[in-house]
């Protein structure tokens, strides 16, 4: 019969290398692959925007958060999107192209990306919209 001790054998380095290897393998896409304009990381804030449907051409006042390839998109009236977008890397603030959860295309014109002076007056209209 085997007991259970709190000694522990010491792990060979072959076991630690494929450890450390598996840890690496899981955090490291995460923070390698955020969104981005120009070069910066645009995860997290949440900017003002406008979605617009490509299937019906209505635009909606919204305001968006990304978080790597996705975005979350609360419209005015409440509701809440969730958006894959086609590119991490945004080329073009006012033509960001995403799809909804049923494969309908979108694009969202986001304010506060290009300049950072913009980018507080977004976030402050954008916190103020959501409470």
């Amino acid at each position: 019969m085997r007991f259970c001790t709190s000694h522990k054998k010491a792990a060979s380095p072959r076991c630690r290398f494929f450890r450390a290897a598996a840890y690496l393998a899981l955090f490291l896409p995460v923070a390698a692959f955020a969104a981005e304009y120009q070069g910066k990381n645009v995860d997290g804030p949440r900017y003002c925007a406008f979605a617009r449907s490509l299937e019906t051409g209505k635009y909606y006042k919204a305001s968006v958060v990304f978080d790597q390839n996705h975005a979350d998109v609360r419209l005015e009236s409440g509701k809440r999107l969730d958006f894959t977008l086609e590119k991490q890397a945004v080329e073009d603030p006012e033509e960001v192209l995403a799809t909804d959860p049923h494969g309908r295309w979108w694009a969202l014109s986001v304010d506060g990306l290009d300049d950072p002076a913009d980018r507080s007056e977004s976030l402050t209209l954008a916190q103020a919209e959501s409470q």
